[in-house]
């Protein structure tokens, strides 16, 4: 319940105790479409922009979950093969075939991305103090990551 005085400032009245309390801006309202769109995934808007269709909750749910199994670049890429098969209705099923079917045929998967951890003073996955720039374990194990991926391909 809002009062308004002569001066047009909107105060919240308290249900309980009566008593006004400030108006206060900055709460969050819920979010609008566009910024729900904003959050989407990478893959949740390739999907729906190369399809024509919006992802229920569960079919997000679903890509998602096939992100953190393939990486999302994998995924991706299996969008693209789909929307190259121009079929009439496709679905996430087929992006879940298409990733079984590459991990049976040996796929290569894709290069490794780097993404920092931004834990602490970690900038881009360096370390800096004192004017010293030391690696930060995330940039190490994406190091460790990108030469296990090189070797792979350079075995097959």
């Amino acid at each position: 319940m809002y009062v308004r005085h002569d001066t047009s400032i909107r105060t919240p009245m308290s249900s309980q105790s009566g008593h006004v309390s400030p108006f206060q801006s900055g709460h969050e309202s819920p979010p609008n479409v566009s910024q729900e769109s904003n959050q989407r995934s990478s893959s949740t808007r390739l999907f729906e922009e190369t399809f024509k269709k919006t992802l229920s909750g569960t079919e997000i749910i679903r890509l998602n979950k096939l992100c953190k199994e393939h990486t999302e670049e994998f995924v991706l890429q299996a969008i693209k093969e789909a929307a190259g098969r121009k079929l009439k209705y496709v679905n996430i099923g087929l992006i879940e075939n298409i990733l079984g079917d590459w991990k049976i045929d040996g796929k290569p998967t894709p290069r490794p991305v780097f993404v920092p951890c931004g834990k602490g003073i970690c900038e881009e996955g360096f370390i800096f103090s004192e004017g010293v720039a030391s690696l930060c374990p995330c940039k190490r194990i994406y190091q460790q990551e990108l030469e296990n991926w090189k070797n792979k391909r350079t075995k097959t």
